[in-house]
This record gives C-alpha cells, sequence and structure tokens, in this order.
C-alpha cells in the first residue's frame, strides 16, 4: 500500500462509533438495532475500502468479500462516497468510471453515497445540485437524496424536523433531499410505527407527501430491521393505517425498493412481505412495474433539465401500479372488493 493510501487511511478511516445509532441521537429499541446497524457498517467498510485506491476495476469483488450479498448495495452508498472524497482530492474521474461500470446493477445506490460524501464537506455549500448534475439524470435526485439522509443522520441531533436543508436548491431538488430524509426516518426512529408517525408530523406539511416517499423505499429495503417476520408483519399493517392520502406515493417507495432488490438480483423477504402488504404483488411483480416504468421514462426522450427523468419515473411508477391494480380487479373482482 502507498504511503498516499495510508495516509488517506490515517486521516479519514470511519470507525464503527462514528457511525453509532446511539451517538447519533437515534431511538431504536434493542431488537432492531442489530439489523440497521448491520446496514450502516456495510456501508462504512465499503467506504473505508475506497480509501486503498485500488483499481476501479475489481472494487465490487473486492467489497463483496467483506459483506454478504444481501447487503452489497449499502456497500456500494459508502463506496460511492469514498470515491467522491478521493476524487475531490486528485482526479475527479472515479465517481463517472465505477458507475458506468454498475448501471443495471448498483447504479442506484453510488449516487447516494455521492449526495452522502458532498454532505460532509462544508466548501460544497449551495454548489451541491450543481456538483449533482455532474452525473446523468435521472441520477441528480438521487444524489440529493443522499445528501438529505445524511443530513437528517448526521446534523438532526435526533430532532428530525430541524434536520437542515441545503441552501439555493430548487423545489424539485429539496422535493428529492425529502425523499432521503425520509428514508433515515426509519433508520433514526428504529421502524417503529408510532415514533415515525410522529416524527413526521413535526414536519410542515407540505413535505409529508415526499418524506412518505422515501420512508416506503425504506421500510421494504431495510426491513431487516426487524428479524422476526411475523413482527415485521404487524409493523406492516401499523404503517398501512397511518398512510392516508400519502399511501401512492408510499407505494412508489416500495416499488422503488423491489427495484433495487431486483437490480442486484438479491431477492429479499422483507422486500416481498411489504410488496404484498401495500401493493398487493409478488416482489417479482413489483420489481418488474419498476422496470418497465424505467424503460417507458427513457423511450420518452431524454431532458436536459434536471429532476425530469426523475419525475418522469416516478410518475409511470404510478401508473404502473394503477394498471396492475386494475388487471387484478379484473381477473379476481371478489379478492379486488376484499382488499
Amino acid at each position: 500500500m502507498s504511503f498516499a493510501s495510508l495516509l488517506r487511511r490515517k486521516l479519514f478511516t470511519l470507525s464503527p462509533q462514528d457511525t453509532s445509532f446511539t451517538a447519533l441521537g437515534a431511538r431504536i429499541d434493542p431488537g432492531q438495532m442489530p439489523g440497521l446497524q448491520a446496514i450502516v457498517e456495510s456501508a462504512r467498510l465499503g467506504f473505508n475500502l475506497t480509501l486503498e485506491d485500488g483499481p476501479i476495476e475489481d472494487l465490487t469483488a473486492r467489497v463483496g468479500q467483506l459483506v454478504p450479498p444481501e447487503r452489497l448495495g449499502f456497500a456500494h452508498e459508502g463506496i460511492g462516497m469514498g470515491l467522491t472524497l478521493l476524487d475531490e482530492i486528485r482526479d475527479r474521474q472515479r465517481v463517472p468510471r465505477l458507475f458506468a461500470r454498475c448501471i443495471g446493477t448498483y447504479d442506484f445506490f453510488v449516487p447516494l453515497g455521492v449526495g452522502f460524501a458532498l454532505a460532509r464537506m462544508p466548501w460544497v455549500g449551495g454548489a451541491v445540485e450543481r456538483r449533482a448534475t455532474r452525473l446523468p439524470t435521472p441520477y441528480e435526485g438521487l444524489v440529493l437524496n443522499g445528501f438529505g439522509f445524511h443530513q437528517a443522520l448526521f446534523r438532526s441531533g435526533g430532532v428530525l424536523a430541524r434536520t437542515p436543508r441545503p441552501r439555493g436548491v430548487s423545489p424539485d431538488g429539496l422535493i428529492c433531499f425529502d425523499h432521503g430524509v425520509g428514508r433515515a426516518i426509519w433508520f433514526m426512529c428504529g421502524g417503529a410505527p408510532q415514533r415515525i408517525r410522529e416524527s413526521i408530523a413535526e414536519f410542515p406539511a407540505d413535505r409529508h407527501e415526499a418524506l412518505w416517499a422515501g420512508l416506503g423505499t425504506a421500510c421494504a429495503f431495510a426491513g431487516s430491521a426487524y428479524p422476526d417476520g411475523a413482527a415485521y408483519a404487524a409493523v406492516l399493517s401499523t404503517l398501512d393505517g397511518y398512510l392516508g392520502p400519502h399511501r401512492g406515493v408510499f407505494q412508489v417507495g416500495v416499488v422503488v425498493a423491489a427495484e433495487l432488490a431486483r437490480r442486484t438480483r438479491q431477492p429479499s423477504g422483507w422486500v416481498a412481505r411489504a410488496a404484498e402488504t401495500f401493493l398487493g404483488l409478488t416482489e417479482a411483480e413489483a420489481g418488474a412495474v419498476a422496470d418497465r416504468a424505467w424503460k417507458d421514462a427513457h423511450a420518452e426522450g431524454a431532458d436536459p433539465a434536471p429532476y425530469v427523468l426523475y419525475r418522469r419515473f416516478a410518475n409511470k411508477m404510478g401508473e404502473g401500479l394503477h394498471a396492475a391494480g386494475a388487471e387484478r380487479a379484473a381477473a379476481n373482482p371478489t379478492a379486488a372488493e376484499l382488499r
């Protein structure tokens, strides 16, 4: 290992204490702590691995020796974070080179890590939106999502409604930011429905929709907070009763979780249970809705304006869910009425 790599590791390596939920002010019951901490630990290991500044080409293989396959996506968030930091020091091309290799697998995770890293760079300031567009659309929205996730974890002091928002960001960018805050709410509240509802209620009402959308993704893809399936099913049932007018965006968030599982080729029992509870679909069916939406959104052509394709993808997923519901009702009208 080179002297430069050793110096980077000395200066920037994250220890388990740096990502301790207890230190961050999270409210997590003992039963949920191991599952949530394991997710963050995977991202931490991915970040630390990049500090060695080895070949981009084998990063996925190397991190695969450190974390189990089902958490490789989270590890790629850490990789995206680490490469962003290294690009600030020298080169500025590591993230694009890795991203190109991750298209169709971990491409949704790397931008989240980029946003997470940018939130830790005070010199970025109001330029986060400009930095986000270094990745192709619609991934700029995921960069802001990662930025919001970081701020809620590390800058809220456990009072999530006090999460600082970035300066100079467009309204569309702030919606993406709040998707990340919504994901963080699942973690910081330990997946406890009552805490989640109370935390969201403390935010202005016009932000609730974006928060519930992000929460939909996290509650499914980070459902491993609940090792017991029956306990997880009870949590989902309670959350189901809290959604109210935000059910549609929450459902889209669950579809995104199914797409993450599909892209990484790691089926998840938690995503499957959430898809069945909130969508009436199997995990594979929900992933297929997202896959079609992704292709249809791109088929309408590129748009140079930020977030257009991001919004289009979300809208197409909503349309796909509506169509799937209509198909179920036509195939089994009695069951549809009961649901």
